[in-house]
């Protein structure tokens, strides 16, 4: 199985020994260089995969449509998306790029919960709880409980759906800082 991941964590997944191989995507790169597209896009048609799964429920046009549809891949799965990167004429459109398509849960619900049941629909088995290892706590937080706050961490854009412009202030009274 080949992942095609972005190159800001693609040596983590990498290290997880889950793939035959990890392919590092410089999303930004891809985005602003048309040369950098073309070669990603090459590269990946030559591997001639006879199926790609798409998981991602908030797809982008220009990426993951993009990239399905280019490889040319006789079965492409993905799920029936949420339209908050796309416009729903857009999204009527790549819809028509998946043969099989699963439906997504809601904007609101977690991308590891939307990915939980996506991996259910497509498999059949349940899927175990992910944990993943984050290596020693901060001496910072001793021996209480602790969580990670990044609220909107992936929503830089400013046209995103959905942002969230809380004073950092307002944050460190959340977390109790």
């Amino acid at each position: 199985m080949i992942l095609l991941a972005k190159s800001d964590w693609a040596d983590y997944a990498r290290s997880l020994d889950l793939f035959d191989e990890v392919i590092a995507v410089d999303v930004r790169r891809f985005y602003r260089s048309l040369s950098y597209k073309f070669g990603v896009v090459a590269d990946l048609c030559r591997l001639g995969v006879a199926t790609v799964i798409q998981t991602r429920a908030a797809r982008e046009f220009l990426l993951e449509d993009y990239l399905v549809r280019l490889i040319g891949a006789p079965r492409t799965i993905g799920t029936e998306g949420i339209a908050v990167n796309i416009g729903a004429r857009v999204k009527r459109l790549t819809d028509r790029w998946y043969r099989e398509r699963y439906p997504a849960l809601p904007l609101w619900e977690h991308e590891i919960s939307r990915n939980a049941v996506f991996t259910r629909q497509l498999t059949g088995e349940e899927v175990e709880r992910l944990s993943i290892p984050v290596g020693k706590t901060s001496e910072s937080a001793g021996a209480q409980p602790y969580f990670v706050m990044a609220p909107g961490a992936s929503w830089p854009d400013a046209s995103a759906a959905l942002t969230i412009e809380t004073p950092i202030r307002s944050l460190t009274e959340f977390a109790g800082l």
